[in-house]
C-alpha cells in the first residue's frame, strides 16, 4: 500500500499533514514555523513492537527531506518487523502482537 499525505487543518499558519497507509494514521509531517530558518519535522505515530530499533521522529530542513526521511524510516520499521515476524514464525510462533501486512509504499 503506498503511504499517502493528507494537508491537517490547524489554527495558525503551519503546514501540517498527516500520513496514512491503507487508509490508517501511521505518521504525521509538519512544518516548524517557531524557528527562524524553518524547519520540518516528521513522526511515525503508531505504536511498533518492541525491539525495532528504527528513529520514529526528526526533524530536517525541507519538506522533501521529510518526506524522504520519513519513507525510509517506514521502510525500515516494516522490514525489520517482517524479519521479527518470519524468525518468530521459523520457530513455530503465529505471529507478533500487532503485527500486519505492509506494503513497501511511497510518499508522492
Amino acid at each position: 500500500m503506498p503511504l499517502t499525505l493528507r494537508a491537517t487543518q490547524t489554527d495558525g499558519d503551519r503546514l501540517d499533514f498527516t500520513v496514512y497507509e491503507a487508509g490508517k494514521q501511521v505518521g504525521r509531517i509538519y512544518e516548524n514555523v517557531e524557528t527562524l530558518e524553518g524547519s520540518w519535522c516528521w513522526s511515525i505515530t503508531i505504536d511498533l513492537v518492541p525491539g525495532v530499533d528504527v528513529p520514529t521522529s526528526g526533524q530536517v530542513q525541507t519538506f522533501n527531506e521529510a518526506k524522504e526521511r520519513f519513507r525510509d524510516c517506514w521502510h525500515k520499521t516494516v522490514s525489520n518487523v517482517r524479519a521479527m515476524h518470519d524468525q518468530e514464525f521459523q520457530c513455530g510462533h503465529l505471529s507478533l502482537p500487532g503485527m500486519r501486512s505492509v506494503d513497501r509504499a511511497r510518499i508522492h
